[in-house]
């Protein structure tokens, strides 16, 4: 089910959709590079902290912080890109290919935007 947001116009994220979203258990890095942390809460991913990874832009966070932050509004804290894929499609008919049917293609954009 989506929901548009009041704050933002863009659209809501279902707790089914959120739960599809890929999670992780954090592994540390090799020693000697810096420490990650949660964007969202400012505190340093520890071994075995359950983390979510946003596949539009590959940012991580706590799932707890995040998910909470997804409900509310659903883009990255980081670099605003929007969760829910925009989807554009394309109808290629006849009379625009040598193709003897039409063809219906969906297309996934990903953009830097807000929902």
């Amino acid at each position: 089910m989506v929901q548009r947001s009041r704050k933002f116009g863009a659209k809501m994220i279902s707790n089914e959709d959120l739960k599809k979203l890929p999670c992780f258990d954090y592994e540390a890095a090799e020693k000697g590079t810096s420490c990650v942390d949660c964007a969202v809460c400012l505190e340093n991913f520890k071994m075995g902290d359950k983390c979510r990874l946003l596949p539009n832009c590959r940012h991580s966070f706590h799932v707890q912080c995040i998910d909470s932050w997804l409900l509310k509004t659903p883009i990255c804290p980081i670099c605003r890109t929007c969760i829910i894929p925009l989807k554009v499609e394309v109808i290629i008919s006849e009379e625009e290919s040598s193709v003897s049917d039409n063809i219906a293609v969906e297309l996934t954009y990903r953009a830097r935007l807000f929902c």
